[in-house]
């Protein structure tokens, strides 16, 4: 948890009575459970784009048109190679 989170949680138990408390436990919770959910939709309205652009990489690979990135490098291979960027992936659900 980081130190912001903590601090702003420790205000909330000091500061609220244990029902305003509750009410705002309930809120952030909903809250999570509806972003899940959001991106599950996402995932799952997008699920052909996404298989097209792993055989589009897949095949690209085979070819030998691809090169094995080094996380660790501070190197973008984007802007050092000129590579071509991908079309546009649009993950809005329906």
């Amino acid at each position: 948890m980081s130190e912001r989170l903590a601090a702003a949680f420790k205000r909330i138990a000091e500061q609220l009575p244990e029902y305003e408390q509750d009410a705002l436990a309930d809120r952030l919770l909903k809250l999570i459970e509806s972003d899940e959910r959001d991106w599950d939709l996402l995932f799952e309205s997008s699920a052909d784009q996404l298989e097209k652009l792993a055989d589009r990489a897949l095949a690209e690979y085979s070819a030998g048109r691809a090169e094995v990135l080094d996380p660790n490098s501070d190197v973008d291979p984007l802007s050092t190679k000129g590579l071509r960027r991908l079309p546009s992936l649009s993950l809005r659900a329906s």
